[in-house]
């Protein structure tokens, strides 16, 4: 009896492994992310222990299955989780509304890495302050520049804040020593040499595109250029640019 059991435990085992452990990943997490949008339109306070499911399952999913990296996962991002993944599939973050900050949004996020392993953390074990729109959004995508074989990743990420109030940014990573460095500082400013290159901006004079704010900040150039927009006095976002291009050890303003 004892061997049939071990056996049909075998069979299932190699199942969840042949394809259909990411199908079953998927719905669990479709089912928790789901929750967190239903306590909050019944104003339920148990939207704090969703957003807390969600991650302690999103971190054990993403550090004990390697194939979430590369894994699709559509059903999710129609239910609202933003995946951002690198072009060698190396490095991906993913990003929910928590619905926890009233008028502003608040987004937990979750850092996947390979090196000689896939793992994962909680982002807010990357922040050196509190919670605001400096250090935290929604990661939409990640670039990968040529940096002399010095692989780094530039992710962009968006906060909304209160009233018309917006923050955008790009934020360095770099895989090392098993761990995810991210305080890499490799933008030269007027302040000192930093991690991440951002601006505040009234989100209503930003331009559109089919209804949302259109991308603001682009990495050209095989990612070796980064080009944002000017932004007023007034914060209103004009159709001036500036640059920072990679020098071979920084990224530095062009100057015009």
């Amino acid at each position: 009896m004892k061997k049939i059991i071990l056996l049909l435990s075998v069979l299932l085992c190699s199942l969840f492994a042949k394809g259909q452990d990411m199908k079953v990943i998927e719905e669990d997490l479709v089912v928790h992310l789901k929750k967190i949008l239903y306590y909050r339109q019944t104003n339920n306070d148990s939207i704090n222990q969703a957003n807390d499911k969600i991650m302690e399952l999103l971190l054990y999913y993403t550090s004990k299955y390697p194939k979430t990296i590369n894994y699709k996962f559509s059903r999710l991002s129609k239910e609202g989780l933003e995946i951002a993944t690198s072009d060698d599939t190396k490095f991906r973050i993913y990003s929910w509304d928590t619905f926890l900050g009233g008028t502003m949004q608040i987004w937990a996020n979750v850092f996947q890495f390979n090196d000689d392993k896939v793992r994962s953390i909680n982002s807010e074990e990357s922040f050196t302050t509190s919670y605001d729109e400096h250090t935290s959004g929604a990661y939409s995508k990640i670039f990968t520049p040529d940096t002399n074989n010095n692989k780094i990743y530039l992710a962009y990420r968006s906060a909304r804040t209160d009233g018309h109030s917006a923050y955008d940014a790009i934020k360095l990573f770099k895989i090392e020593n098993k761990r995810l460095n991210y305080t890499v500082k490799l933008i030269k400013t007027k302040s000192g040499i930093t991690n991440t290159l951002g601006f505040d901006y009234d989100f209503t004079t930003a331009p559109e595109k089919n209804g949302e704010i259109d991308q603001l900040i682009f990495c050209e150039d095989k990612g070796k250029t980064i080009r944002f927009p000017v932004v007023n006095d007034n914060a209103r976002v004009t159709n001036r640019w500036i640059t920072y291009r990679f020098n071979g050890q920084y990224f530095e303003k062009v100057k015009k």
